[in-house]
């Protein structure tokens, strides 16, 4: 009889908990898939804009690079020296402006 008992116990306990065990570990494992979600929701735009920029920016190049392949003309020449005081003086700007 107590062997019987004990049997009972142990089917009602495993009937009942284990759906309850199982019950939690899908709440758990849909919490992570929705966490893992959102992460690819959020990052993956994010990523495809970064790699979007940095494309632009190798495609546009450094406008330095591209002044010194300029053809030797006066014209040229003239722009550039206008450009190089601006860039002077947007230096001294920014260092009157820091701190």
């Amino acid at each position: 009889m107590k062997m019987l008992l004990t049997l009972i116990v142990i089917a009602v306990v495993l009937l009942v908990g284990v759906p309850i065990v199982l019950g939690l570990l899908g709440a758990v494992a849909g919490l992570v898939l929705k966490l893992v979600g959102l992460f690819l929701v959020l990052a993956i735009p994010i990523l495809l804009v970064v790699l979007v920029l940095k494309c632009l920016a190798r495609l546009l190049g450094d406008g330095r690079k591209e002044a010194k392949e300029l053809p030797d003309d006066p014209q040229y020449r003239a722009l550039g020296r206008r450009l190089a005081r601006l860039d002077r003086r947007m230096e001294r700007i920014e260092e009157i402006l820091q701190p």
